[in-house]
């Protein structure tokens, strides 16, 4: 009869002790490997993206610049002076000649049939770039003053020659004729950016027409019928 005898005593083993400074000290070492490895990467895409946002704010800066760059141009082209009074001209030019239309479709200008004569040989005669800003008729309406705008001189004698193609006209000359060309003012809002702006002339001529002719001969009608017996 065979008896076996069990002769490991794991007490006798050798153990290992994962505990020991050593290994304590390496684990250590390596958080803090990963927890600096962490810092760093966070670091750069902080720095990333502060970057990028820097660049964008730039590029929006700039973008923004070109914005009001083009604005100021374009609100200096609106505010120039003289396309400025060159259109409000033209646009009181308009307007005029509808209110005198008006009148003579409405019979508001009091005395319609010595008025109204007056005013449609004027519209129709009046040439291009030209324009009548005001008119007045004095003592029985044998005395005309004309007063209007021009973009060409030589546009107020060609004005007065097609006149003297209307009835009402016949027999009437222009004794006097004023032209110059204004000054326009500075704008306030330019005058205030450079003081040193000067008033620039105007595209357009200022004239004023002044008829007599009549005058004297309704005086001396007068008189002749003050001798008749």
């Amino acid at each position: 009869m065979s008896q076996q005898i069990n002769l490991f005593n794991p007490s006798l083993l050798k153990r290992k002790d994962y505990f020991s400074a050593l290994n304590l000290l390496v684990l250590l070492a390596l958080s803090l490997f990963i927890v600096v490895l962490g810092f760093v990467y966070t670091r750069a895409q902080v720095n990333t993206a502060k970057m990028n946002s820097e660049q964008a704010a730039n590029k929006l800066t700039t973008l923004t610049n070109q914005v009001n760059s083009l604005r100021e141009a374009h609100a200096a082209r609106l505010k120039n002076p003289a396309l400025a009074q060159e259109l409000a001209a033209i646009e009181s030019s308009l307007l005029r000649r509808h209110q005198i239309a008006q009148i003579l479709q409405n019979s508001q200008f009091g005395n319609t049939d010595g008025y109204s004569s007056y005013l449609s040989a004027f519209a129709r005669q009046i040439p291009q770039n030209l324009w009548i800003t005001g008119f007045t008729l004095e003592g029985a309406g044998y005395d005309l003053i004309l007063n209007g705008r021009t973009l060409q001189g030589e546009l107020v004698p060609l004005y007065v020659t097609q006149l003297k193609r209307e009835s009402i006209m016949q027999g009437k000359t222009f004794s006097t004729l004023q032209m110059e060309r204004p000054m326009l003012p500075v704008p306030a809002a330019v005058s205030a950016a450079d003081p040193k702006k000067l008033p620039e002339p105007a595209p357009y001529l200022e004239f004023q027409l002044h008829s007599t002719g009549m005058a004297e001969k309704a005086d001396k009608e007068k008189t002749a019928g003050a001798k008749t017996p």
